[in-house]
């Protein structure tokens, strides 16, 4: 990846289109990844499809139903940007905001750091 994988995930061009900014950074919070991560290993390029999938069928299925998101989600907690309080997820870790790929990224950066390139094959360029 030349682009943090965010910023490929809201390239409508690029992966799916469809992911919009908020989505984005539920998909990336839900496998606990860097919206700056610019290399995946086979494994982690599995999680991402995997949460994408999650994630849109999760939102159509709940909205066609007039329900809310799972409670477990980031988009619960990741409003109140600005307010004097620090907003936690659902776990009471801290959420913060970044510039990534151009827009504010939601991010819990206890869980979702920047990972080095590995060394061994399995990477995604």
């Amino acid at each position: 990846l030349k682009k943090g994988i965010k910023a490929l995930l809201l390239d409508q061009r690029a992966i799916v289109s469809g992911i919009g900014n908020w989505v984005a950074d539920e998909v990336l919070y839900q496998i606990e990844m860097h919206p700056d991560q610019t290399h995946l290993t086979d494994k982690e390029a599995d999680q991402l499809s995997k949460s994408i999938q999650y994630i849109l069928s999760t939102a159509v299925e709940t909205m066609s139903r007039g329900e809310d998101f799972p409670e477990s989600w980031m988009f619960h907690h990741r409003w109140s940007k600005g307010s004097s309080e620090k907003p936690k997820d659902c776990k009471g870790r801290t959420i913060s905001f970044v510039t990534s790929g151009g827009r504010t990224s939601a991010i819990v950066p206890s869980i979702q750091k920047k990972k080095a390139r590995g060394g061994g094959g399995g990477a995604k360029a």
